[in-house]
């Protein structure tokens, strides 16, 4: 649980430090405007994650009243969290953490003690978005059970872009190693999308779906290329040379258009609805409820996953949107979630919970 939270030059915010008392829900209440949601966000890139906005270092620092780029101050944010001191601290664009007072070269060992879960106003378009914008959504999901993913799209990347130059530029020489480099990337793929799936299907498993809403919804992987379902009744072996013959394939076609035709993205993750009729029907409300189910649900399989971590939830705008019934449902929830700590944002305060004691209310 986290006891303490102290935030210094962070967006609109010169210093401000929270007492948590190890409470279970802590809720930010206030006006619009006031800086509630940079609360959450500075919660939630303690981690080592981009945060709640995916916001740049530059973003994230207090501008002076002179409102220059020059005369940005650099931000710290220290989080007490059972028994260790996380600090964060932005070192012109980069981000330099330190771990008990001692600075540590990665965030690898903050994401072993803590990890953070959220929702945002943004996130609730997300069924609605580009394959894209769900495929980035639920890579970061992935990231957080297979610590390689990051890395392996990283080198699948990087090696796809060695391909295209090589086809591009006609470099004879290329052409000897060009089959070993598709081979590379096909494994690389056959990796990826085997994280994906993995970690999509732990998490669907664990939605509950005993609420109208949630009964109408279900997570699935869509792994396809064209007609052609290469994952399916297929050894590693014969996986991984079916997609490294696609990439043969398409040298003619890359070579011409400058651009690779063929990548890890091709496998895409969709959102798979059981009734798409009556999931276009539901008011922004339910989508809302059916978005913090899939954060419950993976947060409780990352906590069956990893045990020793501190789970938090971060419900930015929590109330708006629902109706009475499905946030008195969500408040429920809440209290009785043992998989974490959770922290809300709330213009019109939760005023009734004000004498509970799983509650800790800080008006701004």
């Amino acid at each position: 649980m986290i006891e303490y939270i102290g935030i210094e030059n962070f967006r609109n915010h010169k210093e401000i430090r929270f007492d948590i008392d190890n409470a279970k829900i802590i809720v930010f209440c206030g006006r619009n405007g006031i800086g509630k949601t940079n609360l959450l966000e500075a919660i939630s890139i303690i981690d080592g994650s981009k945060g709640l906005k995916g916001s740049k270092i530059n973003e994230l620092k207090q501008i002076n009243e002179l409102k220059s780029n020059l005369n940005q101050q650099e931000f710290k944010i220290c989080i007490d969290v059972n028994g260790n001191r996380i600090i964060l601290e932005s070192i012109k664009s980069r981000k330099k953490f330190k771990l008990n007072r001692t600075s540590i070269p990665t965030f690898y060992e903050v994401t072993e003690i803590i990890n953070t879960i959220w929702t945002s106003p943004d996130l609730e378009y997300l069924f609605f978005s580009s394959q894209k914008t769900r495929r980035d959504f639920f890579d970061k999901l992935t990231f957080c059970f297979f610590k390689n993913h990051y890395k392996l799209l990283n080198d699948c990347d990087d090696l796809l872009s060695q391909r295209l130059k090589i086809l591009v530029e006609n470099i004879s020489d290329g052409f000897k190693v060009i089959d070993n480099i598709e081979l590379e990337i096909a494994k690389l793929i056959y990796q990826i999308v085997n994280n994906r799936i993995n970690a999509i299907s732990m998490i669907n498993n664990n939605i509950d779906k005993t609420e109208n809403e949630i009964s109408k919804f279900s997570i699935s992987c869509l792994i396809k290329y064209l007609e052609l379902d290469i994952f399916k009744n297929n050894s590693l072996d014969n996986t991984i040379a079916k997609i490294s013959s696609l990439l043969k394939s398409q040298r003619l076609t890359d070579a011409a258009t400058k651009q690779n035709s063929f990548s890890h993205n091709k496998f895409t993750i969709n959102m798979n609805f059981e009734n798409n009729n009556d999931f276009n029907l539901m008011s922004s409300g339910q989508i809302k409820f059916v978005l913090i189910s899939i954060c419950f649900a993976f947060a409780k399989t990352m906590k069956q996953n990893f045990p020793k971590r501190t789970i938090i939830l971060l419900l930015d705008d929590f109330m708006s949107k629902l109706d009475y019934k499905n946030s008195q449902i969500l408040l429920a929830k809440l209290e009785q979630w043992d998989y974490g700590q959770v922290f809300i944002t709330s213009t019109s305060g939760l005023s009734i919970k004000q004498d509970n004691l799983l509650y800790k209310i800080f008006n701004l």
